[in-house]
């Protein structure tokens, strides 16, 4: 369910849209099983828990600001002994934990809630139960979800039961990770061994979100004569930006990722704009990745990419195998809503690239110019030319550079 609020000033006869800012709650699973592991475990005195939830199951556009979470209390005791909770929020590239001991550090997550939460606890079974944050979190739609419950009050109750998904299988991933002791607070910072269970709370997230106030059209990296890593990204409008970072790391990883750039000033303006940042700092032959950050005055902020990049200043194809002209396949596939498109030129070319739906008709159109020869990427929002979101269904990426023309296709599943 979302909600609209809109603040709008009659000012000299005319509706001036002042403020726009969207709340709205999501759920993630349903209520169909009980699990009496996590989020806690009530019936131990201490016990920590860790759960993944999946990008696709958030299933939003941009990022969010999350200020709310709600666990379903299904049945048990009154959590009279197990009512201090700490919950800790971050991101995570992990689908699953691959042993008991496999945490995700808390390095890099925010604590959202610290204290006690019995008149949080429903006065029936089978009703939600909401803890508001006391500090919010910004989900960045890039990462998975990691949900942190930390429980340490002395003593323990009867078992209570909580609401979970997904259904039995034979071979499910295990995305939740708990350990529990009747004797010792356990730190959340190095829970020690823990066990494994496929079942995840069914949880709802109240959030909200303000729309984004820069509308950017691509992020591409390419590597220059001199063996440098040129960034560029390109934005149709900015409204109340302070500015861009560059993030790199070598591995799909936001949480981890060093920022390489000071910040690039917005220019906050209608049209069209071109950023380029050069990043002549590596010197390790390897993969890399990048990502923008885009700030807005009011400090908020989210990012796009990553980007992936082969970096050989010693030799920038591989021995024998000559860089040629392609259309890469898109990825993610399938999207929602960004995909990114990559590239290469094996000769200097003039580069467009549009994008049709399944009738035919020519929905995105970018006009690359003249490029040298290297690997680039771009990356398609999900937007029409006209800036309106695209239904979902199957595209079809046709590239044209110089006379030849390259075909792939990606489907957008909302």
């Amino acid at each position: 369910m979302k909600k609209l609020m809109l603040v709008a000033i009659l000012a000299g006869g005319m509706l001036t849209l002042s403020t726009l800012i969207f709340a709205g709650e999501i759920q993630i699973g349903t209520v169909q099983n009980a699990e009496e592991k996590v989020p806690i475990y009530a019936y131990y005195a201490y016990s920590n828990s860790q759960q993944i939830y999946l990008k696709p199951e958030i299933n939003i556009t941009h990022p969010i600001t999350i200020n709310k979470i709600r666990f379903y209390y299904h049945s048990g005791s009154n959590l009279a002994n197990s009512n201090e909770w700490t919950i800790y929020l971050g991101h995570t590239s992990k689908n699953e934990f691959v042993s008991g001991t496999d945490w995700i550090p808390l390095t890099y997550f925010t604590k959202v809630f610290e204290g006690n939460i019995s008149s949080y606890i429903p006065g029936t079974n089978h009703q939600w139960m909401e803890i508001p944050l006391s500090t919010t979190f910004t989900y960045n739609n890039i990462d998975n979800l990691v949900v942190t419950v930390d429980e340490n009050t002395s003593g323990s109750d009867n078992t209570t039961y909580w609401g979970a998904f997904p259904a039995p299988s034979k071979f499910p991933p295990m995305r939740a990770l708990y350990c529990i002791s009747s004797t010792d607070d356990i730190n959340p910072l190095a829970p020690g061994p823990g066990t494994r269970t496929s079942q995840l709370n069914a949880i709802q997230l109240g959030y909200e979100e303000i729309p984004n106030p820069v509308e950017l059209t691509s992020f591409l990296a390419s590597i220059s004569n001199d063996c440098y890593v040129t960034l560029s990204w390109t934005t149709q409008s900015e409204t109340e930006m302070s500015g861009y970072y560059i993030l790199r790391n070598n591995q799909r990883e936001l949480s981890y990722a060093q920022t390489i750039s000071p910040l690039i000033a917005a220019t906050n303006t209608s049209g069209t704009q071109i950023y380029n940042f050069v990043d002549n700092e590596l010197n390790e032959v390897g993969q890399y990745f990048y990502w923008l950050q885009c700030v807005n005055l009011d400090g908020s902020f989210e990012f796009h990419g990553p980007i992936v990049i082969y970096f050989n200043p010693y030799n920038y194809e591989t021995p024998g195998i000559p860089i040629v002209t392609k259309l890469g396949s898109a990825y993610p596939n399938p999207f929602n809503p960004n995909v990114y498109i990559p590239y290469t030129l094996g000769a200097k070319a003039n580069v467009n690239i549009q994008i049709y739906n399944s009738r035919g008709q020519q929905i995105k159109s970018y006009y690359l110019g003249t490029k040298d020869i290297g690997h680039y990427q771009i990356m398609w929002n999900g937007k029409d030319n006209n800036g309106h979101y695209c239904d979902s269904g199957i595209y079809y990426i046709i590239m044209k550079a110089g006379e030849e023309v390259y075909k792939q296709k990606a489907v957008l599943m909302k």
